[in-house]
């Protein structure tokens, strides 16, 4: 009997880009300041220089995701594994997640939803330690509340299991 079965996600750099874009142009636009060389630091994340730390800051905060998720990921190590630190930036974020028998198949988007939002808000995290330290706080917390909320999602069931009890 299959105890479980698997989702498999994919979380495009494009968007989440653009989103760490937008919520760093809102930072800077709402700033109380004329300082506008500090204003242009935290605005332009997307700009040839800074994309290349954003996506550094990225794939720290996907290989943090793919730990706190290591419960959920079946992939087990081969006999010999290589890693290097070469700068590689990916089109997509993949990952296959295990989830239990009884798991309802629209709770992949949320699943999908809290992964991004915990990438942008982590990548975000990141970046704010480097142009704005009074920042960080808040999208740490707004990380650490997305894997929470992640969490719940996967522990989730359609409802209880019954087991049925058959006497004779």
């Amino acid at each position: 009997m299959n105890t479980s079965y698997s989702i498999h996600l994919s979380l495009k750099r494009s968007s989440l880009l653009y989103e760490i874009e937008m919520d760093s142009y809102l930072v800077g636009e709402t700033m109380q300041t004329d300082d506008y060389k500090q204003r242009s630091n935290i605005e332009d994340v997307g700009e040839v220089g800074r994309v290349d730390k954003i996506t550094l800051c990225m794939e720290k905060s996907w290989n943090e995701l793919l730990h706190k998720l290591s419960p959920y990921i079946g992939e087990r190590l081969c006999a010999e594994v290589s890693v290097d630190d070469s700068f590689i930036a990916r089109e997509s974020y993949d990952v296959t997640i295990r989830v239990p028998v009884g798991f309802s198949k629209c709770h992949s988007d949320v699943v999908c939803n809290s992964m991004h939002s915990y990438l942008v808000n982590r990548t975000l995290f990141y970046w704010f330690g480097i142009v704005k330290r009074d920042e960080c706080d808040r999208y740490f917390n707004y990380s650490e509340e997305d894997i929470h909320r992640l969490n719940g999602y996967l522990n989730h069931r359609i409802g209880p299991i019954r087991i049925h009890q058959h006497p004779f």
